[in-house]
This record gives C-alpha cells, sequence and structure tokens, in this order.
C-alpha cells in the first residue's frame, strides 16, 4: 500500500501548491489598493472554484483507496510504522513546530491579545511533543496508552488556536483576507479529532483521510496571507504533520476480506 500512499501524499502536496499559487494570484488582483475585496472578482471565483474542485479530488482519491481495501479501526494497527523512519519525519516535524510556538510566545508583547497567544502557543509546545507518540512503532498494542492521552492535546490547542486567531480578526470587515486561516485551523482541530478517534473505538478512516487531505490543502493556501514567520512555520509545520500521518494510514490499508 506504500505506493498508493505515495501517490496520495503527492496528490495533496501538488493541490496545495497550485491553490497556494492562485490564492497569490487573489492576493494581486483581488483587493483593491485600501485592501477590501474586490466583488466578483475572477481570480477569487476561481479559487473558490479549484478549492472545491481540490476537496472533490480528495475525496474520490480515498473512495478508490477504500473501495478494495480497509483501515483497522485500532489506532495501535491503523498508526502503526514499520521502522522509525517515520517517527524521527515526526520528531522533526514537532521541533519545527515547537519553535514556530516559541517564537509566538516570546513575541506575544507585540499581540493584539497576548495572554491568549502565550496560552495557545504554551499548548502548542505540548501538543507538538504529543505528535510522535501518537504512532505505534509495535506491531500489536493497547489503545489506551499513552498515545491516547497524547492524542487530546492538539484537539486542545486547536481549539484554542481558533478563539485566538478569531478574535484577532473578528473586526476585520474583509471576510476573504482571513477566511483561509479560520478553515485551515477548524481543519487542523478536525484532522486531530478524527485521529484521536481511532484511540477511543470511533475511528471514520474515510472521513479522516479526507479531512487529513483538505487540511493539508488549507494550510499550505494560507501560507500565502500575511501572517508573521512564526505563523508560517506553525502553519507549515501541522501540515507536514498532518501529511505524515496520511502517509500512515494509506500504509496501514489491508485488502478487505472476502466473505
Amino acid at each position: 500500500m506504500r505506493n498508493n500512499a505515495f501517490i496520495a501524499c503527492i496528490t495533496t502536496l501538488v493541490a496545495g501548491i497550485f491553490g497556494f499559487f492562485l490564492r497569490w494570484l487573489q492576493t494581486i488582483n483581488g483587493f483593491e489598493e485600501n485592501g477590501l475585496a474586490i466583488p466578483g472578482a475572477a481570480t477569487a471565483i476561481v479559487f473558490a472554484a479549484y478549492s472545491v474542485l481540490a476537496v472533490l479530488v480528495f475525496a474520490l482519491v480515498v473512495r478508490f483507496a477504500l473501495r478494495k481495501n480497509e483501515l483497522s479501526p485500532k489506532a495501535a494497527e491503523a498508526l502503526h510504522v514499520p521502522n522509525v523512519l517515520h517517527v524521527a519525519a515526526m520528531w522533526a516535524v514537532a521541533a519545527l513546530m515547537a519553535i514556530a510556538c516559541l517564537v509566538l510566545m516570546f513575541g506575544s508583547d507585540y499581540a493584539r491579545f497576548p495572554t491568549m497567544q502565550r496560552m495557545m502557543a504554551a499548548l502548542g509546545i505540548f501538543s507538538a511533543l504529543c505528535l510522535p507518540f501518537m504512532l505505534n512503532r509495535k506491531a500489536e498494542g493497547d489503545d489506551k496508552g499513552v498515545g491516547a492521552i497524547a492524542s487530546l492535546l492538539p484537539i486542545l490547542f486547536g481549539c484554542l488556536w481558533l478563539v485566538t486567531a478569531y478574535r484577532v480578526e473578528s473586526e476585520n470587515p474583509v471576510l476573504w483576507s482571513y477566511v483561509i486561516e479560520i478553515l485551515a485551523i477548524i481543519g487542523v482541530t478536525m484532522s486531530f479529532y478524527y485521529l484521536a478517534a481511532f484511540f477511543y473505538g470511533r475511528s471514520k478512516p474515510g472521513r479522516c483521510l479526507v479531512m487529513l487531505q483538505t487540511t493539508v490543502y488549507l494550510c499550505l493556501c494560507t501560507l500565502m496571507d500575511e501572517h508573521s514567520g512564526a505563523e508560517k512555520l506553525l502553519f507549515g509545520a501541522v501540515a507536514a504533520a498532518l501529511l505524515v500521518f496520511q502517509f500512515v494510514l494509506m500504509c496501514n490499508l489491508r485488502e478487505k476480506e472476502r466473505k
């Protein structure tokens, strides 16, 4: 299944690169000099249409992959990694995420809501350290172990990140300037929710895989928005982490048993 996993991840990355390019065109031609969005701008329509098409493609890829294959509902099997390379990659991504949160924490004095940003950044650091523990290096294991506890913090981080981002942008009248960011953070929260569901007997493999792909796409698109370097690093690190989870999940697909 490794070939299918590789193809699916490449599809996600290519879609995200094109989405990033279209978002860039929108930022150039879709806004007036005063920052207001141009009503009915062609670049905005094309970007929105492409985003919908990308999600449909993700759904088709997942449906094709699950047509003859299935994913174990157990986290110990669904998130099993055959070697330490996947864990090493996740640790590297977690380090980038923690660094981004550290920069946000130390730079919170210049934020609109410094206390909320400090809390969000602190929770982000602990969440980053939890990500590698959600992967399982043993062929078998107990779903109610460390991974089950570790899977909860990223969800809380996503919720606090969403509240912080929305509070910062709540007075911004230009919806197009921050809607991709908000959707990306919602996707991050939902992605970690679906990943945590494997540990608690509520897994939905199809929805999880589509959400992972969609969130990676949105995170890549929002890199074109006006964010600080630390925020862009955070979005990029989270996208990379979710891409690793997607690869691991698809590698663990197995052929459906014939009845």
